[in-house]
């Protein structure tokens, strides 16, 4: 096993089934210990050590241990008044492993149904394509994007991207604060337009001075066109780079010192 990729698919895994803060720390000293043992298949450890390192009482270890099991991160074996045997299944793998009903592996032998020292029976998920993984990367996926955004007004340094369905929301807010609208950031077509313009590059502030600017452009108003299909269109770059209407005569009036 790759010990760094394990814990990052681990990490990953973990924001989906909502693993408890118990079960995630038995997981990583059984990560820790199977790493001391040279990634042995099945290694066996106390109780007692389980306790001891995860801080967990003796029933919270059975009972993470077994949720474990059942989400097929791990795999064990009770042997009597002996130590359990553990093995950890990799999360970073995309295909089942055979099965080993019935086989031996140091020295310790794998069945389809095992019993747990509090008596409760769990399924032994030998295979393992955790194919909740990979259901789970293409949601997030659609869902995220690593757009770095620039400055906004009052900042100095940027900001650290946000999901896209955030930063629609917010830029759809701020059109409706404007104008008293109450277009719905839901929109298939508006959140289209947002998202292409943001692969372009622009930031939610190109999107909100586009807003302002237009808002002031009275035609632009009175002509009912302050809305997403118009404002966030092929022309946004072009709203963007105007010049304010009521600065337009600035620079002769400074240079002749005159009124025009």
């Amino acid at each position: 096993m790759n010990y760094l990729q394990e814990i990052l698919s681990f990490e990953k895994l973990q924001e989906i089934n909502l693993v408890s803060p118990g079960q995630a720390r038995l997981w990583y000293v059984l990560m820790y210990i199977n790493n001391l043992t040279g990634w042995k298949t099945w290694f066996t450890v106390a109780s007692s050590t389980l306790e001891f390192r995860s801080g967990l009482s003796r029933s919270g270890v059975i009972k993470a241990r077994n949720e474990l099991k059942q989400l097929g991160y791990i795999d064990f074996q009770t042997n009597g008044r002996k130590a359990t045997s553990y093995r950890m299944i990799s999360l970073t793998q995309d295909s089942a492993q055979p099965s080993v009903q019935g086989s031996t592996q140091d020295g310790v032998q794998s069945s389809t149904h095992t019993s747990t020292q509090d008596g409760v029976q769990g399924s032994a998920q030998v295979g393992t394509p955790l194919y909740k993984q990979n259901k789970t990367q293409t949601k997030l996926n659609k869902t995220k994007e690593n757009t770095p955004l620039t400055p906004q007004r009052g900042e100095s340094r940027p900001r650290l991207a946000k999901s896209v369905p955030g930063d629609v929301a917010e830029i759809v807010a701020y059109l409706n604060e404007v104008t008293g609208s109450h277009y719905k950031p839901s929109t298939p077509k508006t959140q289209q337009l947002i998202k292409a313009r943001m692969r372009d590059g622009f930031t939610v502030a190109d999107f909100k001075t586009v807003i302002d600017k237009k808002n002031q452009d009275e035609w632009f108003v009175t002509g009912g066109y302050m809305r997403p299909e118009t404002l966030f269109g092929t022309k946004f770059e072009g709203y963007l780079n105007e010049r304010p209407k009521n600065l337009s005569q600035q620079p002769v009036q400074r240079i002749y010192g005159m009124n025009m």
